[in-house]
């Protein structure tokens, strides 16, 4: 447990005898995220994972995918003391194979943007996907977001100390599993010039999946998710500097293909990373 020294006294008595007293007191900080009107903050993402996807037990997909892109958070509004709405933009670069010559790849630029409203101690409260009318893919998002939202504790709080999140979620056979993260502040560092508490993470997330792709085809089915890692929070500044995640992925159910339902399974794992690149308007 890190600690703060301070200053040791030294105080002259009456016969001239010099009385030493030095005293240690644990630093505390109240971990919180804020939204000043003008702040927008860039960040570099890397993703790497490795799926594989089998439909009535025979392998459909398998493959490795390397992905970096460049993330721009922006506050567009403040709703209240504790939340704001945000805008994030994710720009993409990626190869797909050229429709005039499978054999070929092409290079592609792409952009997706999510409005959602965010509070201080890192909760979602709305969802909107840019471009897409999908009540559905949103919902999945909400759900996903609230096991996965830290709630910082209300109290200041000091390196060592330990919370959890827990999200009791019912299946539609009646089943009610848990998702639960557990949060260690693990320490106090200085990282890419501000001062940070390392929060290490370790737990998993249960969400119901049922979405109709362009092609027609349908997948119904239960996500379940398992994941540790660590981020960075700026906590005077209220900003994440880094955040590393390593994850596996399972996903059980069935896919409507062309009328025909097919059992489905998806297995995955991987590691992402993002760091801060460059802050404006912050406090």
């Amino acid at each position: 447990m890190k600690r703060q020294l301070f200053t040791c006294l030294f105080t002259t008595l009456l016969a001239g005898a010099l009385l030493f007293q030095c005293t240690t007191e644990k630093k505390e900080v109240r971990l919180r995220l804020k939204f000043p009107p003008q702040q927008v903050l860039y960040w570099n993402v890397d993703y790497k994972k490795h799926t594989s996807v089998y439909e009535d037990d025979s392998l459909v997909v398998n493959e490795d995918k390397n992905m970096s892109h460049v993330s721009r958070e922006e506050v567009v509004e403040i709703i209240d003391s504790v939340k704001a709405r945000l805008k994030l933009t994710s720009f993409y670069e990626y190869e797909k194979p050229d429709k005039d010559d499978s054999t070929k790849k092409v290079k592609v630029t792409d952009t997706s943007i999510v409005f959602y409203v965010q509070d201080d101690r890192g909760v979602n409260h709305d969802l909107t996907l840019e471009g897409k009318n999908d009540s559905a893919l949103v919902e999945y998002n909400l759900r996903l977001y609230e096991q996965l939202a830290p709630r910082y504790p209300d109290q200041p709080i000091s390196a060592g100390y330990t919370w959890s999140n827990s999200v009791k979620v019912m299946l539609k056979n009646g089943e009610i599993n848990d998702a639960t993260t557990t949060y260690r502040f693990k320490a106090f560092v200085r990282e890419a010039g501000y001062d940070c508490a390392v929060v290490e993470f370790k737990g998993n997330t249960i969400v119901p999946y049922n979405h109709t792709y362009e092609c027609g085809a349908q997948d119904i089915r239960i996500d379940r998710r398992q994941y540790e890692g660590a981020f960075y929070l700026a906590y005077r500044e209220g900003i994440i500097i880094r955040d590393e995640e390593r994850y596996t992925f399972e996903a059980e159910g069935m896919r409507i293909k062309e009328g025909r339902q097919i059992d489905l399974k998806i297995k995955s794992e991987g590691s992402y990373s993002y760091y801060l690149t460059k802050a404006e308007g912050t406090l």
